[in-house]
């Protein structure tokens, strides 16, 4: 939950972004009473990025050395927040003014860095800019209750909710897009799912690269001990000629250890409506009478203002 006149600080650490796609953002934030600012570089361009390395740095550093509480918003994803991670002194950052992050896609690199060092409670796989023209859409006004309440709940219909008719599990979440879940392996901030639901989606991968992804995740035990595997929106998959042989569900089920439920169908990732999803909290995800719930039990802290 986040008190009126938050400072968020709107930045773009990856793909460059369009000034109407930042206004969309602008104008939800400050909807809320929140205080947008829109970093230096956000609407930057070098080749596909939003500026350079040093100058997308550069904005992700200045937020995060602000004090006092805040929201870092990322405007879009693509491919560039994993460049900077290693560059930021990250859990000091935090320990000295947390921020909340929001995004999704390949800011799934960050949420999962913010959970590696200690501050899963400020991390939230979020929709992002392009999904705030219209406040009333459903993932934007979830977004904006989170935001200001601290309460979150919705609901989906999938096969899934017929075969594991009656199943609770309550934990924290974690995850995000797979090809990111993939890439943390080996790194200072890999995904660690022991104890939580893990959360996959994808868009525009080929079958049999959705499978490698999960084997890689498998063979390096990210998947071991996880409570729930919740799969998002999977966008756009392609597959070889010939087949590849399986469908999503198949392929998840070869990799995900047979004691860990898989959860289909949920309304998040690359297509609409895309839920947030606060990370460091317990979710209750339940199935009963073939739909599929997730509510958020308790709220989000707000950041203290650090003493001097």
């Amino acid at each position: 939950m986040m008190a009126p006149g938050t400072p968020v600080y709107l930045l773009a650490p990856a793909f460059a972004a369009s000034a109407e796609v930042a206004g969309y953002a602008v104008a939800f934030w400050q909807s809320l009473g929140m205080h947008p600012r829109l970093m230096p570089h956000a609407l930057g361009q070098h080749h596909a990025f939003a500026g350079t390395d040093e100058e997308r740095l550069a904005d992700l550093r200045h937020a995060l050395e602000a004090p006092g509480p805040g929201i870092v918003h990322a405007l879009r994803g693509g491919y560039g927040l994993s460049r900077l991670l290693d560059a930021l002194p990250l859990a000091e950052l935090l320990a000295a003014a947390p921020k909340h992050l929001l995004g999704f896609s390949d800011i799934t690199a960050g949420l999962l860095a913010w959970e590696a060092v200690g501050q899963a409670a400020y991390a939230c796989h979020a929709p992002m800019a392009s999904h705030l023209a219209d406040h009333a859409a459903p993932d934007a006004a979830a977004l904006a209750r989170l935001a200001t309440t601290g309460q979150l709940s919705f609901g989906w219909d999938d096969p899934s909710a017929q075969l594991l008719d009656g199943l609770a599990v309550v934990g924290p979440a974690t995850g995000g897009n797979l090809t990111l879940l993939a890439h943390t392996i080996g790194s200072a901030y890999p995904v660690q799912a022991a104890g939580k639901i893990l959360l996959i989606e994808e868009v525009g991968e080929q079958r049999y690269h959705l499978d490698r992804m999960l084997l890689q995740l498998r063979r390096a035990g990210a998947l071991d001990g996880a409570l729930a595997v919740l799969l998002g929106h999977f966008t756009d998959i392609r597959d070889t000629t010939p087949a590849f042989g399986q469908h999503l569900y198949e392929i998840v089920r070869t990799h995900v250890p047979a004691e860990i439920p898989v959860v289909a169908g949920a309304p998040i990732g690359h297509a609409r409506p895309n839920y947030p999803i606060p990370y460091g909290r317990p979710l209750r995800l339940e199935a009963r009478h073939g739909q599929w719930t997730l509510e958020a039990l308790e709220p989000n802290p707000v950041p203290a203002v650090p003493t001097a």
